[in-house]
């Protein structure tokens, strides 16, 4: 050995350098155990020298000298590809944590890589390709184990360590959680030829389970049907491994629960059952299809796998009893009425000592009147009477035959029945037992029923002696409706909440009756105004009425439940009932025993709601049918034909008939609003009132609007007669018998009245924003009145300033007529348009005037108000100009500014060319010399560009243990295309010359729109 190692110190390149070195390696090996060293010495002869003689069996020989060292680490038992992953659990953190290789380990995983990279197609390089990868799959570093297996399977298909490769790479996709891959891998597996049973079976639990645990992945993030679909594809790819099938499927079932998917649930479920009828889950599977069938309503469906179920547990008493127990129930509740007699008989027999064989034989009697045997039933009713004399039960069959009858229509036999049911319970009563008081009450409410019908089918048709009479009767039975509805109460069951409601309901149903009775068709115009007034007044009284007694009810409901021991608005209750509402109950714990859920608590809610509901939409309905009289009064005839006589009578008409159909209506509204208020109801009738009581308020003032505009129509129509007849003889009369003398006092009338009408709609105007403002009332109706109220005087001025304008055009007209022909005609016509130019001169600052006041108390700003601000000023500007709105505008130097440091004339006209100046640079300024204007602007500059340096990007010497430097973890390195255009984004700027002198002139310039009239500024 020393000379070997003198011989290669002195002589490294000598041609005999190369054996030397292999025998030297040969006896480190096998004479010293010296394995470290022959280690170095076989990597050194398989890689350093030209020759190639004893490359492939140093290469060897340094594999099996590493695997040698790693044995002794370990004491001699230590095999590097065998062992494996144990892991219990995937979702074990510290079980599948990695583990770091010793250095002996990392050694031999070195000298398989320099054999494999020596020889990658030699016929052993398969094997260290896998005893490579399973070095680190026994370690855990599963994503390096892969790169050999892969190699290994693609390189090498046809190699024996194939199969274990595939595996491995299954098994190390699947304990990293990517599942998807490992299915994959999986499915290459079962693809494959040739491969043993034994790896056949493993790819098709390890294809199960990476499904399974995807789908659970789905779960926990809350993707509950992708988890469900996922889990059933679990069965779908792997039937036949039926511990992953079986749960799979039945998981399948649980996310579709979780989303309502009851159907989907439901048959996966069923499927369950059918190919598993052994699972585990078989059971389990079949009580949630159960439930699944609940959630759906089909009872029945409840009832046939309840029923399978009993088939099912025979062995187990208890379960088999509740089964039987639900599979009757829900026969019943599906109203399978055969189906729940047959159950119930079964019961019977199976369980004859339980106590609810006594309530499944009285039911029967129950099914069969709905099967309409009523021989059958009788005969079980009169049994069980025999039998138990006592029993609370006899109520309910007396009630049940009563029911039987009225459904049947024989309402005589139906009202003894019910008879007999209360007479059965004050028997019972007095005899100090149980009397039932459920069916008393159910008996009781079925007689009002049958009163009830009576009463809805009665209609009010002429002749008018009919319908008093008819109403009479429906008085006398509203007597009879209340007393027994009162028995109800007093009785205390369930019905007692229904029963007051009705009392409160019937006077709204007399109501209605009243409002749509038939109507004389032989009226005339008036006279049908003047009935149909009549009659919505009445009936306006009469929902008055039914809301008063829906306010009774309202108060009365929870005393009535205070009464039953259930308090009505305890709000944990309510939580759970939500709650319960929208949770799914998986019932594969344990069967549970189908019960009657005591409603008592929803019941007397839904009547409170009810009552409540009806309080706002009945004060609306009385504001609505109210509103009707005013939609009548406008059918009234008018009988003037003149047109000043015809706007004073539509005007007297808005202020005797109208007025008052608004204000009725307007309290209406306002009474549901207060009401709302102070039972503290929210609903759309309450909301739409709000928005009522403003349309209605503005009834009057439109109306009133549309009249003042026709009047001065009639002035321009007139005034034209007016001209006509002046150009006449004095004297001359028209069509009508009015000469011009006469037409003047009508055409002034007319222009009175037009001022007179305007400023009545404005005030009507703000009696609307008045009463929004007391109910505080914000909606888009405040604003609309805000544009009427002030349009209708812009809009009357501008005519008045039109006529104002024509009366003097020709008031020197008829002067020049005058005083070329001395015709007083023409005297008279110039002096009356001297009247009228101060009439529309005067009344035009009269109306806007009144309308700025306005405008200024209701603090309105549109554009109504600015043009009622601009005409007041043009006629008084020293009053009004003061009241203008000025807007500061402030223009600050910034960017959008304008530079250029060349002058040129005219550059501070608006219409210069300046598409040649640039954008002026901006710098924060350190020192604010505008503080006390409160703006803070920045300085603007003349940019230059001056050259910069381009920094080396990269450096082309790449030094040992810098590869991260120029090259990527895929091995990728920069072209120099991509070089050249990473330099050319640092050095974004055009190079140009320094600029020699540090100062310089330059020129500022910006366009500014300002909206409106300057009136002052400053710089």
């Amino acid at each position: 050995v020393s000379g070997f190692e003198d011989y290669l110190d002195r002589f490294p390149t000598d041609s005999n350098a190369y054996s030397v070195n292999w025998n030297y390696a040969q006896i480190l090996d096998l004479k010293m155990n010296r394995f470290e060293d022959s280690y170095e010495q076989y990597i050194h002869v398989s890689n350093d020298y030209l020759e190639t003689e004893f490359q492939n069996s140093a290469a060897t020989n340094a594999i099996v000298v590493a695997d040698t060292l790693v044995k002794i680490r370990f004491g001699g038992v230590k095999d590097t590809t065998k062992g494996g992953v144990e892991i219990s659990s995937i979702t074990d953190e510290e079980a599948l944590r990695p583990e770091i290789l010793t250095t002996e380990e990392k050694r031999l995983i070195e000298a398989y890589d320099n054999y494999i990279r020596l020889f990658p197609d030699d016929e052993g390089t398969p094997k260290y390709l896998a005893n490579a990868g399973a070095i680190y799959f026994n370690h855990k570093q599963f994503a390096e184990a892969r790169v050999y297996f892969k190699t290994l399977v693609n390189r090498f298909p046809g190699a024996r360590e194939r199969t274990l490769a595939y595996r491995s790479i299954m098994d190390s996709y699947f304990y990293l959680g990517q599942f998807e891959d490992s299915e994959f891998i999986a499915k290459r597996i079962l693809q494959s030829e040739n491969i043993p049973d034994e790896e056949r079976i493993f790819a098709q639990k390890r294809l199960a389970a990476s499904i399974f645990n995807h789908a659970k992945l789905y779960e926990d993030q809350g993707q509950f049907m992708d988890a469900a679909n996922e889990f059933r594809r679990v069965f779908l790819e792997s039937p036949e491994d039926t511990s992953y099938a079986e749960a799979g499927l039945f998981n399948s079932g649980r996310n579709f629960d979780k989303i309502k998917e009851w159907e989907k649930a439901l048959e996966t479920y069923l499927l369950l059952a059918d190919q598993y009828p052994g699972s585990r889950y078989a059971i389990s599977s079949l009580r949630n299809a159960a439930e699944d069938n609940k959630e759906m309503k089909t009872f029945s469906g409840a009832a046939q796998i309840y029923e399978k179920i009993f088939g099912l547990q025979r062995s187990n008493p208890e379960e088999a009893e509740v089964s039987l127990y639900n599979a009757a129930y829900y026969y019943r509740e599906g109203e399978d009425w055969t189906n729940a007699i047959r159950l119930n008989n079964q019961y019977i027999a199976a369980f004859p000592e339980n106590p609810i064989s006594t309530d499944f034989y009285f039911a029967n009697a129950g099914h069969y009147l709905k099967l309409d045997n009523l021989v059958e039933a009788n005969r079980i009713y009169a049994e069980f009477a025999t039998k138990y004399p006592d029993d609370p039960r006899g109520v309910q069959a007396f009630y049940e035959r009563g029911a039987y009858y009225q459904e049947n229509g024989q309402l005589i036999e139906a009202k003894n029945e019910y008879q007999n049911a209360i007479a059965k319970s004050e028997t019972l009563n007095r005899k100090g037992m149980d009397p039932n008081r459920y069916y008393v009450g159910e008996s009781l409410n079925r007689m009002v029923d049958m009163l009830y019908t009576e009463y809805t089918e009665i209609t009010l048709a002429l002749p008018v002696s009919n319908i008093e009479a008819q109403e009479n009767r429906m008085r006398g039975l509203i007597k009879d409706i209340s007393a027994n509805n009162l028995k109800i109460i007093a009785n205390g069951s369930i019905r007692s909440f229904e029963a007051a409601f009705r009392n409160a309901e019937v006077f709204e149903i007399f109501a209605d009756k009243y409002l749509s009775q038939e109507r004389n068709p032989g009226l005339g115009v008036d006279q049908k105004f003047i009935e149909e007034k009549k009659i919505n007044d009445a009936s306006a009284g009469l929902y008055d009425k039914a809301v008063d007694e829906y306010i009774k009810t309202m108060h009365n409901i929870p005393i009535i439940s205070e009464k039953l021991g259930v308090d009505l608005f305890s709000v944990d209750s309510i939580v759970m009932a939500e709650v319960a509402d929208t949770a799914f109950v998986d019932s594969s714990e344990a069967v549970a025993r189908a019960v009657q859920i005591d409603s008592t608590k929803e019941t007397g809610l839904r009547w409170y709601q009810e009552a409540t509901g009806k309080i706002s939409y009945l004060y609306y309905k009385e504001a609505e049918i109210t509103k009707t009289n005013i939609t009548e009064a406008f059918t009234a005839s008018n009988p003037y034909t003149d047109a000043y006589p015809a706007i004073l009578f539509q005007a007297q008409l808005i202020s005797k008939l109208i007025n008052p159909a608004v204000d009725r209506t307007i309290i209406a509204h306002q009474k549901n609003i207060e009401e709302a208020a102070n039972l503290e109801l929210s609903n759309k009738y309450v909301e739409e009132s709000k928005r009522q009581i403003l349309l209605t308020s503005n009834i009057p003032a439109e109306e009133i609007e549309k009249i003042a505009f026709l009047a001065m129509r009639d002035f321009l129509k007139n005034m034209k007669e007016y001209q006509r007849l002046v150009q006449m003889e004095y004297g001359t009369v028209n069509a009508a018998g009015k000469d011009y003398t006469r037409l003047k006092d009508d055409i002034q009338l007319l222009i009175d009245i037009s001022k007179q009408l305007t400023t009545s709609a404005i005030d009507n105007y703000v009696a609307t924003l008045n009463r929004a403002r007391d109910y505080k009332i914000e909606n888009d109706l405040v604003r609309t009145t805000h544009n009427r109220m002030l349009r209708v005087a812009v809009e009357m001025t501008d005519m008045y300033e039109a006529y104002h304008d024509s009366a003097k055009i020709w008031q020197a007209y008829y002067q020049a007529r005058f005083d070329s022909t001395e015709n007083y005609n023409f005297d008279d016509a110039s002096l009356f348009c001297q009247d009228q130019i101060f009439s529309f001169s005067e009344y035009e600052l009269e109306i806007l005037d009144y309308a700025f006041r306005l405008k200024e108390e209701y603090n309105i700003s549109n554009l109504w108000a600015n043009k009622i601000l601009a005409k007041l000023v043009a006629n008084d500007p020293a009053t009004y100009a003061g009241a203008v709105e000025r807007e500061k505008v402030v223009v600050m130097s910034d960017e959008s500014w304008l530079v250029s440091d060349v002058y040129t004339s005219g550059y501070n006209k608006e219409n210069f060319d300046d598409s040649g100046w640039k954008n002026a640079g901006t710098v924060v300024s350190a020192y604010n010399q505008f503080i006390d204007l409160d703006i803070n602007p920045k300085a603007i500059w003349m940019p230059l560009k001056v050259a910069i340096p381009t920094p080396t990007m990269f450096d082309s010497t790449v030094v040992p243990g810098d590869s991260l430097m120029g090259i990527d973890s895929l091995g990728f390195v920069p072209s120099d295309s991509m070089l050249a255009q990473a330099e050319e984004e640092i050095n974004v700027e055009t190079i140009v010359d320094t600029v020699a002198s540090d100062t310089m002139q330059v020129y500022f310039r910006k366009k500014i729109n300002l909206d409106g009239v300057p009136v002052d500024g400053y710089i």
